[in-house]
């Protein structure tokens, strides 16, 4: 059976942007994109269905992407060892949307999880690598510690049996954290590894018409819904540092 035709618009709409969004990281010299049309592709596909957890419907959209991988030079001031000169990004992620709450006030994410991989190349000593992941925690098991329904968690190494010195390694804090595909989370990378090129790409007409839709599904319910908890009129705010707040964020 194929998906119906009103849910389909909606995946094949995803497609599109993740295909013209895979166009504008490689015309800034990102590397090849194929992993983000092979998400849009399987989108595409009307006999590929996407269910709701426990369900068979055919409501939902998503992808599953691994080892998206970008080469950067590193830029940051604080950098040891001093002489990693190439940095590999390696993401993981997926999501599960449900395609109704699109554009509405309401959290689309049914799950959502977004993993990072960072390797630097040390000519001399090696490679020294790190991670953070931004997920979507699972209501279902709530644990003792503190779990943000979207949280990011630093995680000073990646490799298990890499030898940490006098680092300290635990899985707290998780810190809020807003919620993030792979479009709002390759963007969260590119202004944080390769500021220079995320300049360049924010420049671009076609980027900020993909991005600001992104943020409006995926940012608006959370920030709104988060708002709720004080007495809200616009009229009232005052400061006037919402781009300094959060730098990402588009017009």
């Amino acid at each position: 059976m194929n998906v119906p035709s009103h849910i389909m618009k909606v995946r094949l709409d995803r497609a599109s942007e993740l295909t013209r969004y895979a166009q504008l990281l490689e015309k800034f010299g990102l590397g090849n994109m194929f992993k983000l049309r092979d998400a849009a592709k399987i989108l595409q596909n009307k006999t590929h269905a996407f269910h709701r957890p426990n369900s068979l419907d055919y409501s939902c959209w998503g992808y599953d992407i691994e080892d998206l991988n970008f080469y950067l030079t590193p830029s940051g001031r604080h950098i040891y060892p001093e002489n990693i000169n190439n940095l590999q990004i390696s993401i993981d992620t997926n999501v599960l949307c449900y395609f109704g709450d699109w554009m509405s006030f309401n959290d689309p994410l049914i799950t959502q999880k977004f993993r990072v991989k960072v390797r630097g190349i040390d000519t001399d000593l090696g490679i020294y690598s790190f991670g953070f992941h931004i997920d979507k925690h699972d209501e279902v098991n709530e644990p003792d510690e503190i779990h943000p329904i979207y949280h990011i968690q630093y995680l000073p190494r990646v490799n298990e049996v890499a030898n940490t010195g006098e680092v300290l390694y635990m899985d707290t804090p998780r810190m809020m954290h807003m919620p993030v595909d792979i479009i709002l989370g390759i963007d969260l990378v590119l202004a944080n590894f390769a500021p220079d090129v995320w300049h360049k790409m924010r420049d671009e007409p076609e980027y900020h018409a993909i991005f600001k839709m992104y943020q409006e599904s995926f940012w608006r319910p959370y920030i709104h819904t988060f708002a709720t908890n004080w007495p809200f009129d616009s009229s009232n705010i005052s400061w006037d540092g919402k781009h300094q707040i959060c730098p990402n964020l588009s017009e």
